[in-house]
């Protein structure tokens, strides 16, 4: 089979194509997967926050948005996941804090770090397995 000789506009034209194919792929990708483990995120934190006697608004509360700001600066879609109503809870609960009628230090209740270890193992990974599955990577 004889190769037929191109043009250089014809081979750049090709090449932008493959290139053009290949950054949709992997944008549809990660933005599909930020969305879904956002998500996910944020129903574990809902599950695993702590409940008070009152009925647990604060776990009820965590929500995920979409960040505009950040989308740009990443040239990527972000998701944030975060607790709307007692946003100022979350370090409190988490690292604890000093009592200020008693001068005692209250117990941590450690509920965001491990949601936010699993996210850091598990985001890597479905874009891996998505971008094979979209036929990107080997």
């Amino acid at each position: 089979m004889a190769i037929k000789p191109i043009s250089p506009d014809e081979f750049a034209e090709n090449v932008q194509r493959v290139l053009d194919a290949f950054e949709d792929g992997v944008f549809d990708v990660l933005s599909n997967t930020s969305r879904v483990v956002a998500r996910e995120a944020k129903v574990k934190l809902q599950e695993t926050s702590p409940r008070s006697v009152n009925g647990g608004e604060y776990a009820a509360s965590w929500a995920t948005a979409y960040d505009k700001k950040l989308s740009k600066e990443q040239m990527s879609d972000v998701f944030k996941v975060y607790n709307k109503k007692h946003y100022r809870l979350t370090h409190l609960l988490e690292h604890g804090y000093i009592h200020y009628k008693t001068g005692e230090r209250t117990g941590q209740r450690i509920h965001i770090k491990p949601v936010d270890d699993w996210v850091k193992k598990e985001y890597p990974n479905r874009v891996v397995g998505g971008l094979q599955e979209e036929g990107v990577i080997e």
